[in-house]
């Protein structure tokens, strides 16, 4: 049954500063307005015999069109929020999760990078209310893309 209702229950691991619970949070609450459905991360671990825990892990519907008609199938997606991401740090992440699992797209969100995309909005003429309205526009350009309609 749980798994029935997974798509509007969010367990968010409490890990990391504030910031990056902030950032998890704001990035868990973009895939659940997409209609994602959150999967443990924890049993991606397990499954794929992980040696990390992914931040977020999440299914979403696909639609692919070609010579053979229209399929529908469920992309899988590892989101990890890198609040202060390096390359090293990045490296480790992709080397956790993209090669345990080829079928599972990976989704780094390099929050370090947040102030100089903020500064290219405002010189394009952006202007968002408030930092969290910033922080949402920014995670979710990083975010996978349901292909359904």
């Amino acid at each position: 049954m749980l798994d029935n209702m997974s798509h509007t229950y969010v367990k968010l691991p409490v890990h990391g500063d504030l910031e990056h619970f902030l950032f998890l949070s704001i990035a868990s609450y973009l895939c659940w307005k997409r209609g994602f459905t959150f999967l443990d991360g924890s049993g991606f671990a397990f499954k794929h015999k992980c040696p990390g825990i992914p931040d977020i892990y999440v299914k979403y519907p696909m639609k692919v069109k070609d010579e053979f008609g229209t399929r529908r199938y469920d992309q899988y997606a590892v989101i990890e929020i890198e609040t202060h991401a390096n390359t090293k740090d990045t490296q480790k992440k992709i080397s956790q999760f993209e090669s345990q699992a080829q079928n599972v797209k990976l989704c780094i969100v390099p929050m370090n990078k947040f102030d100089a995309w903020k500064e290219r909005q405002i010189k394009k003429g952006k202007d968002f209310e408030s930092d969290l309205c910033w922080y949402s526009e920014f995670i979710d350009a990083w975010l996978p893309q349901s292909e359904v309609n």
